[in-house]
């Protein structure tokens, strides 16, 4: 099971706070044993969409894999700054653990 660990979005100045509107988790495979962490780089478009993403380090495969299939399909609310759409980069870490 993943653990989401943090979201760096500092100096963004976003007029509300980021809203995920669906965020499902990355889960290793069934039977996968053993920890590591993932860090992303994503950005979120001004609808509300992922793109751009990019794994950063060197993680595991499978945990770059899950983790890459699972942040592409978050959603979003959509995001304004100053009162105009906007978009913005995001980094997230996820901690992987076969106990949890």
């Amino acid at each position: 099971m993943a653990q989401w660990i943090a979201a760096a979005t500092a100096g963004a100045n976003l007029d509300a706070p980021l809203k995920l509107l669906e965020s499902p988790m990355p889960r290793p495979p069934a039977g996968w044993s053993g920890s590591g962490s993932v860090v992303v780089r994503f950005t979120i478009e001004a609808n509300g969409q992922v793109s751009t993403l990019h794994v950063l380090g060197d993680p595991p495969p499978i945990l770059a894999d899950v983790t890459r299939r699972a942040v592409e399909r978050w959603r979003f609310a959509p995001i304004t700054k100053g009162g105009a759409p906007t978009s913005i980069q995001v980094q997230q870490q996820f901690a992987f653990s076969s106990s949890s």
